[in-house]
């Protein structure tokens, strides 16, 4: 957001942690996030430590990037409720003194706040009480978020503490319908869907695969299951339409295991490490298809992971693997990138499909960073006039 921001001449700050610590650590993105233009404001985090072992996911192997214990649940209620609202939340200090003084000597005209982690609003909103216009957004759901383990009495708990910290806020925005649905609900005000999107992307003439699908990013194997696929891929394999799935993914989350492929599909399905980044970005535009696999949980259907944005960037169709009514498979259809597909004759009927389907670029435009940046720019436009500033 801050590239596209700067590209359209607008002047970018970016107030954030210490960066030498928490997050997930992407050296090969580093170039690009200083390609970037902003102005990077970092305020120190006392709390956070250093991780053990600061490595890329694709210098390590699936064995280290799993859990090797499982935890109760009340040990992560209650753990989360000590960390709350996140673990970055000793920056929230030093980054509000940072803010003001900044905002004192050049002031802000608007201020957007995007989460997780939630502290980030916390610091938003000190510059909003100062008479800032801000914009709050959403990537994932906060009482509701899928991946946290908040029981009832802890989520309406959280709700409330919703309504308190955005009060101030001009406008609300989230990247999925689901989400944006949630904030409403907790905040009891407007909340406007602004989709992620994929940055720009040179569509080069790579040889495609034939009746290839491949996976990029991580599994989480006690909510997503692509054994799903198995049954299909035995189906096809007994009609003469042989297809292979490639994984190029980090495996674990939730305690998880391994990917292994059942004995008679292995020639079939093959597992490797993840990529980085630009040439996972490479890869996917030789893939026949992509596959995003459903978040069977609590508030799974609402997720739209970032990577399906990637998939339709690469020029290839998306192929969801989720019932009806989860968004990320409503969106594909939607737009015309990609099919949607849950029962084992309707992931070999979609297969079939995706063998000749031709991505719509209507529906790919619509789903470009740059738009997604430029419908934030016209909610920052309103809140400045809405609040008498000047933008």
């Amino acid at each position: 957001m801050a590239r596209e921001w700067s590209e359209l001449g607008e002047e970018v700050h970016v107030v954030t942690g210490p960066g030498d610590r928490g997050g997930e650590y992407t050296p090969d993105l580093l170039a690009r996030a200083d390609a970037s233009r902003a102005i990077v404001h970092r305020a120190e985090a006392s709390e956070l430590p250093p991780p053990p072992d600061l490595r890329p996911a694709f210098e390590s192997s699936p064995e280290d990037l799993v859990s090797k214990r499982r935890v109760s649940r009340l040990h992560q209620i209650l753990s989360q409720w000590r960390n709350f609202p996140d673990q970055q939340r000793s920056w929230i200090e030093p980054a509000v003194r940072r803010c003001l003084q900044r905002h004192a000597s050049t002031p802000f005209d608007v201020v957007w706040s995007t989460s997780p982690p939630e502290s980030a609003h916390y610091v938003a909103r000190a510059l909003a009480l100062k008479g800032v216009p801000w914009v709050a957004d959403f990537r994932d759901q906060w009482s509701d978020y899928l991946l946290a383990r908040w029981d009832p009495v802890s989520r309406w708990i959280i709700d409330r503490v919703t309504r308190r910290v955005l009060s101030p806020a001009a406008a609300l925005t989230a990247a999925t319908e689901g989400v944006a649905q949630s904030i409403r609900r907790a905040s009891g005000k407007a909340v406007e869907c602004v989709r992620n999107g994929f940055d720009p992307v040179e569509l080069g003439k790579k040889q495609v695969r034939s009746r290839c699908l491949g996976y990029f990013g991580r599994i989480d194997p006690t909510m997503q299951h692509p054994e799903r696929l198995w049954n299909p891929l035995r189906i096809l394999k007994a009609r003469g339409r042989l297809w292979t799935v490639e994984f190029f993914c980090a495996p674990g989350g939730g305690g998880g295991a391994s990917l292994n492929p059942p004995d008679d599909l292995r020639d079939l399905v093959r597992v490797s490490a993840p990529l980085p980044h630009q040439e996972a970005l490479r890869a996917m535009q030789t893939m026949t298809a992509l596959l995003v696999l459903a978040w069977e949980t609590r508030g799974g259907e609402t997720s739209v992971a970032g990577k399906l944005y990637e998939y339709v960037g690469s020029g290839r169709a998306v192929l969801v693997c989720a019932p009806q009514g989860f968004e990320a498979r409503t969106l594909v259809e939607a737009t015309g990138t990609g099919l949607g597909a849950w029962s084992d004759e309707e992931i070999v009927e979609s297969l079939f499909r995706l063998e000749s389907f031709t991505v719509d670029p209507h529906g790919r435009e619509g789903l470009t960073r740059r738009r997604s940046a430029e419908q934030l720019l016209a909610l920052f436009a309103e809140a400045c006039a809405s609040s008498g500033g000047d933008h």
